[in-house]
C-alpha cells in the first residue's frame, strides 16, 4: 500500500494505492486500470471511464498533467512528507521568532 496526497489548486485529497487494482481517494473506493502508452501517456481506466493522461515532472513533488486535454498543475507528496511539512509549518507558526545567538 503507498498513501501519498495530491493537491491540485489549494485542494487536497488523499490517495492510498491498494493490491489488486484498488484505489481509495478520500475514503472512496474505486478499481482501476492503468495502461502505459508512451514514456510520458497513460490510458487510466475508473470505474468503466476512460482518461488519456499525460504529465510530466517540474521538480521533485510538481507535475503538469494534462486529462483528457484539461490542464492542472499537481504537488504529489507522500503521507510522511505530508506530516513532517505540517509540523514544520504549525512549528513557525507557534514560534514566530527566533533568537540566534553567536559568539563574538
Amino acid at each position: 500500500m503507498s498513501e501519498f496526497v495530491a493537491t491540485i489548486k489549494k485542494r487536497q485529497m488523499n490517495i492510498s494505492l491498494e493490491q489488486n487494482s484498488r484505489i481509495i481517494v478520500d475514503g472512496k473506493e474505486y478499481h482501476y486500470q492503468l495502461n502505459k502508452l508512451t514514456q510520458h501517456t497513460y490510458l487510466l481506466s475508473i470505474e468503466n471511464k476512460v482518461y488519456k493522461i499525460s504529465f510530466y515532472q517540474v521538480d521533485y513533488d510538481t507535475f503538469f498533467l494534462s486529462i483528457n486535454a484539461n490542464h492542472f498543475e499537481v504537488f504529489i507528496r507522500s503521507a510522511i512528507q505530508e506530516k513532517a511539512s505540517k509540523l514544520i509549518q504549525n512549528q513557525v507558526s507557534v514560534h514566530h521568532h527566533i533568537d540566534v545567538k553567536a559568539p563574538i
